[in-house]
C-alpha cells in the first residue's frame, strides 16, 4: 500500500507520481491519496480558468507567528484524476469529507463553512496493471 496524505498539491505533474506508486506496488496493490479538493483551492486563484494548472501560494497562519508562504499548483479535478486513472490504477472509493460533530464546539465559523464546502478529497485506487511509462 501507498499512503500519500496531502503532498500532491505540492506536486505540478502527477503522472511521475503515479507511474512510482505503480511501480513499487505489487499486483492489486493499493494507493490512499488525500489532497486539497480543487474547488476550494480554486478559490485561492485570480484566474478565471479552473481548468488551468497554476502556481499559487497562501499563507499558513495556523502555527502563529512567523507565518509561512507554501506555495502550491492549483489542479482541475481531471488533472489531479486522469493521470491516476492512465497509469494503472482504477479508483476503488473516494470521499470529500466532512468535519466530525465535535468541531463545532471547537472552531464553530470553520466547522460551518466546512460543512458546506469540499476541503479535500480523499480516495483509494487499485492497482490493475503494470506500466512503464504510462500517459500523462
Amino acid at each position: 500500500m501507498v499512503l500519500c496524505a496531502l503532498v500532491l498539491s505540492y506536486v505540478k505533474d502527477l503522472a511521475p507520481i503515479y507511474r512510482e506508486f505503480n511501480r513499487i506496488l505489487r499486483p492489486d496493490g493499493r494507493a490512499v491519496i488525500s489532497i486539497g479538493h480543487p474547488w476550494e483551492e480554486f478559490k485561492f486563484s485570480k484566474n478565471e480558468n479552473y481548468f488551468e494548472t497554476e502556481k499559487l501560494s497562501v499563507q499558513w497562519q495556523g502555527f502563529g507567528e512567523p507565518y509561512v508562504d507554501v506555495p502550491f499548483y492549483r489542479k482541475s479535478l481531471t488533472d489531479v484524476l486522469r493521470p491516476l486513472c492512465r497509469n494503472g490504477f482504477q479508483i476503488e472509493d473516494f470521499v470529500e469529507p466532512r468535519p466530525v460533530a465535535e468541531g463545532k464546539a471547537v472552531d464553530p465559523r470553520t466547522f460551518e463553512h466546512l460543512s458546506r464546502n469540499p476541503s479535500f478529497l480523499s480516495l483509494r485506487a487499485v492497482k490493475t496493471k503494470d506500466v512503464q511509462n504510462g500517459d500523462a
